[in-house]
Formats: C-alpha cells, structure tokens, sequence
C-alpha cells in the first residue's frame, strides 16, 4: 500500500490516538468545549454546595446539621470586652 496524499479541504475521520495526552487534547480539542466544560464543573460544583443547605437533602444523605453564621456570632447586645494593658514587670529585664 502507498499513502495517500491529502489535500487541504479534505474531511478524513480523526483518528483515535492510542493513549489521549494533554498535548494531543490542546491540539484537537476547541477552547469553548474546554470552557464550556469548566463552567459546567464550577456549576455543578456550586448547584452541591447550595444545595447541602436544605434540610431534605441533609435527611437524605445523613449530613448533620452545622451552625449558621448569624449562630456563631457574637451577641450584638453584649459588647467585646476593651484590651486591658499589663504593665512591665523589671524583673524580666535582670
């Protein structure tokens, strides 16, 4: 057999390569597919999260219940205490 030769403008099938490499994906693979695959990733990502917070998807996969924000802050009807100064003591000077 003898190769053929290939003119511009021919549509061949792209042929798999034995093993797919970061280099063969950066030359035949499109930048909006690979966008388009990092938005779906991060939206996924996002859509879990958001949804961790409904009480019917913690019963259904046994997440225990975490305090909120507003639970773990301070009381607004008590203020933080003022920063007391300790005077220096000479006995640490020698």
């Amino acid at each position: 057999m003898q190769p053929t030769e290939v003119q511009a403008g021919d549509n061949l099938p792209l042929e798999p390569p034995d093993k797919v490499t970061i280099l063969w994906l950066l030359k035949h693979v499109p930048v909006t597919l690979c966008v388009a695959f990092f938005t779906l990733l991060l939206a996924s990502f996002s859509f879990g999260v958001k949804t961790s917070h409904i009480l019917l998807v913690r019963d259904l996969y046994g997440l225990k219940k975490t305090q909120s924000l507003e639970e773990n802050a301070p009381s607004k009807s008590k203020p933080n205490k003022p920063i007391q100064q300790t005077p220096k003591s000479d006995a640490a000077d020698g």
